[in-house]
């Protein structure tokens, strides 16, 4: 009832917000590497521990707004990670920018809510314009939730 009543009000609100938004280079949201997540609200918020320019490592949780259901995180959001923490690693000191071509998860076990769980990725090889990432997440036990395996591509000139 409650988010029902305070529906108009928040439209309200957000219409009143549209005419001052910022062009993307402008915006903070997902350009802040010290925020967890960069500070983009649909990433899960993570931290990196350690960075060596073709590895990270650090911490994840997901919590209660990435729901599954039976307290495991949807099976869409460590997709969703991989891409950005891959994406950092594929790019990190390389000539041009790399956009993802394929991204492969496989689940291990559940990944649960509300644990911190530690994430690793490394850069494995560049060929020409292919970069090829690997990573996995753990759980506290060390058990793996999940690895994955992707590819990435440096754009030609011009593409956006």
């Amino acid at each position: 009832e409650l988010a029902g009543a305070l529906a108009p009000r928040l439209r309200q609100a957000s219409d009143a917000l549209a005419g001052h938004q910022s062009d993307e280079p402008g915006r903070w949201d997902g350009w802040h590497p010290e925020f967890p997540g960069r500070g983009l609200p649909v990433l899960p918020p993570y931290v990196v521990d350690e960075a060596d320019g073709a590895t990270l490592a650090g911490r994840v949780t997901f919590t209660r707004y990435y729901l599954g259901g039976n307290a495991a995180a949807h099976g869409g959001t460590q997709p969703l990670l991989f891409d950005d923490v891959f994406g950092r690693i594929a790019n990190h000191g390389c000539p041009g920018v790399a956009r993802t071509a394929y991204l492969h998860v496989n689940y291990r076990s559940v990944t649960p809510l509300d644990v911190e769980l530690r994430f690793y990725a490394a850069r494995e090889r560049m060929e020409g314009r292919k970069r090829w990432v690997t990573g996995r997440i753990e759980r506290p036990d060390g058990t793996i939730a999940c690895d994955a395996e992707a590819l990435f591509l440096q754009l030609l000139p011009g593409q956006p």
